[in-house]
Order: C-alpha cells, then structure tokens, then sequence
C-alpha cells in the first residue's frame, strides 16, 4: 500500500481538486489491500472530476499496474460536491476490479465501494463477540437470522455459515451492498433472502420466520436505529435482538426504547478494531423477560 501511494506522490498528477472552489480534477487514492505482508493483494482507485485528461489516467494506472503485489487498479468519476471517495466505475485500468480473500472461514468478493472492517484480524474479534451474543437461548441452532443493516453480509453470513443458523434475512439500503451479499452467500452455500430498502421501511412488511428461533442482529451506522425502526423492533419477539455499535452513545438512546417495549440489556461486549484512537465497537445482547440472565462465555480475543 505505501508503495502505491509513493508511485502516486512522485507522478504528481494535477491539477488536485480543490473542496472550496470545486475545481480540478484529482481527487481520492482508495488503496485496500486483501493479502499479507508477505503476499499483498491490493486494489488502487483513482478518484477524479470528469475535468480529469484521460490520458494521464492511463499513465498513472500503467505506473501502477506494475508495482509488485497490485491486483487491480480502477477509475471512479465523480463531480459531486461532497468530499467523499465514491463515484462511478469508469474503467477498469488492471486486473481484477474486486477483492477476493478470506476471513473467519468465509470466502468474500468484495466491489470497490463495498464497506468492510479495514482490520481484518479485528473483524474476526468482532464476529467471535457477535456470535456469542447472537446465541439462541436453547443453545442449538436457530431457525432465521434476520441481520438488519446487513452491508455487504459479513456477520450474518458468518454466523450461517458456522452452523448456528438455518437461514439469513438481510437487509440494507444500498442495493448495490445487497448484490454483493447475495453473490458472497451463494459462494459460501448460506441460504436466505436480501432486500434491498431502508430497514424502517422494509421491517413491517418483512417476513421474519418463526419467533422461537429467530435472532436480530442491527449494525446501524453511528447515528443508530432511525426511531421508526427502534420501535418497531422494540414489539418485535425473538430469542434475542444484538446490536452491534460503532457508537456507544448511540447504543444508550435506543436501548431505552427497546427496553421500553419489554427487552433488556442482558450481556455487553467491546471490541477495540480501532486501537490508538477514542472509538470502540460495543456489542449488546437484549432478551426478553423477568427471570434470571443467563451465564455468558465470552470469546476470549473480544
């Protein structure tokens, strides 16, 4: 990865695009790699305005392709205003335009813009967390996982694929996402559905599968639950709801309304994915009723 950003800081392409006066033409290097140290695997996007020479693209791409260890490098187009590095595949400049690897057992294709963790070893901490939350109360495998703000598939495929459930249900807004999941759980052998939609729009008229064996699993993005979802889910019966938080504050507003709707907060796990910094990933497990909570065994890396 430092190689390829190197090549791009001695090519010096211009003119970069400038966030106040919305002009230029270079605007973002994406660089994700899916390999090792010792066998890197790694997929370079261009970012540019249409106002970008074609030809220079070329070059800095061919610059690219060369570097040891590239599997693809592409270019995205963008003008819109917003200083986020996402766009339209223009061109396929080398290689492959996915990421192909894999992580706790799955086998992933990932597209471009696709989100995922950035510390793989992390994501594996973070599924270890989830799946002991995630655990049907009889401890035998669920029937449905109906994993909301489902991504690209990651925990619910993962949790199927090991067995603990039956059937995935997932949904998430971005319909390009959803594709990526459905391709991801036909090459891991995990049956269920994906729809594509905003959660609080989808919930009501989504079929859930039976209550006694079914777990929801949430992993809203920082601003958490929209309120229409949280209180739908609050009436919703399962064998347990987890929620997964990249912000814990976000967490503490809507367990209050879960809990108003007869959950409770029963076990809490943090996961560090981001060491050095302020944030922390919390992963809660909610059941429903009065009676004692049950013993937790909590994966040792979490």
């Amino acid at each position: 990865m430092n190689r390829v950003i190197r090549r791009v800081a001695e090519l010096a392409p211009a003119p970069a695009w400038d966030a106040r006066t919305h002009e230029g033409a270079w605007r973002h290097l994406v660089v994700r790699d899916a390999g090792t140290p010792e066998d890197p695997r790694v997929l370079a996007t261009l970012v540019t305005s249409t106002a970008v020479d074609p030809g220079e693209v070329g070059t800095v791409g061919a610059a690219l392709a060369e570097l040891p260890g590239v599997t693809g490098v592409l270019h995205v187009v963008t003008d819109r205003l917003s200083e986020v590095a996402e766009g339209e595949l223009a061109r396929v400049l080398h290689g492959e335009p996915v990421l192909r690897f894999e992580v706790a057992g799955l086998r992933l294709e990932l597209p471009h813009d696709a989100f995922f963790q950035v510390n793989t070893a992390g994501a594996e901490m973070l599924l270890e967390a989830v799946a002991a939350a995630a655990r049907p109360a009889a401890g035998d495998a669920g029937d449905t996982l109906v994993d909301l703000y489902c991504g690209a598939g990651f925990l619910g495929l993962g949790l199927a694929r090991r067995g603990a459930f039956r059937r995935v249900v997932g949904v998430e807004l971005h319909p390009g996402a959803i594709e990526t999941a459905r391709r991801n759980a036909a090459l891991n052998g995990v049956a269920g559905r994906w729809r594509a939609g905003a959660v609080e729009a989808v919930l009501p008229d989504l079929d859930l599968g039976p209550a006694a064996g079914r777990v929801v699993v949430v992993d809203p993005p920082r601003a958490g639950l929209h309120p229409k979802a949280a209180r739908f889910l609050a009436g919703v019966e399962a064998a347990a709801l987890v929620y997964v938080a990249c912000n814990p504050a976000s967490l503490a507003r809507d367990r209050a309304v879960l809990e108003a709707g007869g959950w409770r907060m029963a076990e809490l796990w943090t996961v560090d994915l981001f060491p050095q910094t302020l944030h922390v990933e919390a992963v809660a497990r909610f059941v429903r009723g009065e009676g004692p909570i049950p013993a937790a065994s909590p994966p040792a890396t979490a």
